[in-house]
């Protein structure tokens, strides 16, 4: 194999009522050459390993751009995607999840875009699968990734999954040593990181990447609530903080960045030790995130005032 243009990581864990329909979806990519496979396994208690095998083996072309490595232990999502971009060799690194699927001509066409013109990121639109039918997300263009991350307060701008996108390997490489591991929304903390470092993006406005919701046995559905695990949370958004804020001051990613905590905060209200600890965690973000809110309805006020004494706060979430 000459010089590798894409390498896709697949990190697996319990996928193997999906995994065929993903491999092959690989296997088949219009990108035949300078293409590699990564595949991940952080000790699958299941039989998809034994069903990549099986799959692999029905396409001899690509046996030279399969790379199969397994965890000693089972490591995570995070160490697990970490160990994929380790172990690559792409110009950049794409992905997809092991319950997930991508439309034949994905790489090929984010790779012609990224290479064409020279970017840091390219990314795509989606097809969202759930027991209820699907749905195609779609991503709102940016003139760079810097816009994406201020206005994803307004909407989808800011892509925090990364199977929907391919990110230059030195890039991404860097940014996977910046984060702490965790079992859940380690993409989107990475891509905080992935964004503010590079300088050119472009959105393909086609859905070429189907995300699979109905598995909830897979690495990235599992969501771990007690308080070790909001701590990891917390530090990561820290990190974030100490990147984004490096002169003290109020950065342009501010509202933003409330924004994701102020969702994230609420996602662990159970892990807290009490109201009070949660009241007074990232207090600023709850005052941010109103301005958003229709002010000229009295459930706004009502929440600015409980978000500004916590008297008021305990009073409005009494049970």
């Amino acid at each position: 194999m000459s010089s590798v243009k894409v390498s896709v990581i697949v990190p697996i864990y319990k996928a193997e009522q999906f995994i065929e329909r993903c491999v092959r979806s690989l296997m088949e990519q219009s990108m035949k050459d300078d293409i590699e496979f990564v595949f991940v396994n952080d000790c699958t208690p299941d039989q998809s390993m034994q069903i990549l095998e099986r799959v692999i083996n029905d396409y001899p072309e690509r046996n030279n751009q399969i790379v199969i490595w397994n965890n000693p232990e089972n490591l995570g999502v995070t160490r697990s995607r970490k160990k994929g971009v380790e172990l690559s060799n792409g110009e950049y690194i794409g992905w997809c999840d092991s319950d997930d699927w991508c439309e034949k001509n994905m790489f090929e066409n984010m790779y012609n875009q990224a290479s064409f013109n020279s970017l840091d990121i390219v990314v795509c639109n989606y097809e969202e699968i759930t027991n209820e039918g699907t749905k195609i997300i779609r991503i709102v263009h940016s003139e760079n990734p810097q816009i994406a991350i201020t206005n994803s307060i307004y909407g989808r701008s800011f892509s925090g999954v990364l199977w929907n996108q391919i990110v230059k390997k030195e890039i991404m490489k860097k940014c996977w040593n910046q984060i702490v591991p965790t079992n859940y929304s380690e993409d989107t903390y990475v891509l905080f990181h992935v964004y503010y470092y590079s300088q050119t993006i472009a959105v393909i406005d086609e859905p070429l990447y189907n995300h699979n919701t109905e598995n909830l046995q897979s690495l990235v559905h599992i969501r771990d609530n007690t308080k070790a695990a909001w701590l990891v949370q917390q530090e990561n958004i820290e990190r974030i903080e100490g990147l984004y804020y490096k002169d003290n001051g109020r950065s342009k990613f501010h509202v933003a960045l409330n924004g994701f905590i102020f969702e994230r905060k609420n996602l662990y209200r159970t892990a807290f030790d009490s109201d009070k600890q949660f009241f007074n965690t990232f207090r600023r973000a709850s005052r941010d995130i109103l301005q958003f809110y229709d002010w000229r309805k009295m459930s706004t006020w009502k929440m600015y005032i409980a978000h500004n004494c916590y008297f008021l706060f305990k009073l409005s979430h009494k049970n």
